[in-house]
């Protein structure tokens, strides 16, 4: 079996916050739909993780995300399988869209990939730039397939962020990918744009 990291981008959400999910299937038909995840805002990664597929075969995915503006959808793309896509050295996570994004605070997301058995602890590294330079404190308790958040509080307004996730056993560190997103700035300080202007526009990654 076979675990796949999907990922995608929102460009422009039209001054709106959004919603970002992946539609796939073993067929360019698709049919099977992820979570919603946000809110969401222009430029700000999210990302899901597609458990327990069969290995060597052919995935077709894309990125959808929809706000009041409508739903819009990515291209379809494909990737094959192989028997696992998941690390056997040491432990493995990805790294998960953040929620409940404000002015100040965001929620940051993780799930375990595989534990090798043993369970795990868990932890993020955040920062303005992908050098991070913040962690937040390790939590134990994890394994195969459960989720784990870390609440921050102490964002700027309007800016960027970066973070992600890690876990780690007596079998090492494993890592997940880098996310971003950007804190909320003053609603009485944005300028809306023409509803035909204003469209939503997705790149997977």
């Amino acid at each position: 079996m076979a675990n796949l990291l999907l990922s995608g981008t929102l460009v422009t959400a039209g001054g709106l916050p959004a919603a970002g999910r992946f539609n796939y299937g073993l067929t360019a038909a698709l049919g099977t739909f992820t979570r919603f995840q946000g809110p969401l805002v222009d430029g700000q990664t999210f990302t899901d993780v597609i458990r327990n597929l069969p290995g060597q075969v052919l995935v077709f995915y894309r990125a959808e995300a929809q706000n009041a503006l409508g739903l819009v959808v990515g291209a379809t793309r494909s990737i094959r399988t192989t028997l696992s896509l998941v690390g056997t050295v040491q432990p493995a996570c990805a790294t998960l869209a953040a929620d409940e994004v404000g002015s100040g605070s965001a929620q940051l997301n993780g799930t375990v990939i595989d534990d090798m058995g043993i369970g795990v602890e868990a932890s993020f590294e955040w920062g303005a730039t992908p050098a991070y330079g913040e962690e937040t404190p390790w939590v134990s308790g994890f394994t195969t397939g459960m989720t784990f958040s870390d609440e921050l509080s102490v964002l700027r307004q309007g800016g960027a962020y970066h973070y992600r996730a890690r876990v780690r056993n007596r079998f090492g560190i494993g890592f997940g990918g880098n996310v971003s997103f950007n804190t909320l700035e003053d609603v009485g300080s944005r300028t809306g744009l023409p509803m035909e202007l204003a469209l939503l526009s997705l790149e997977e990654i």
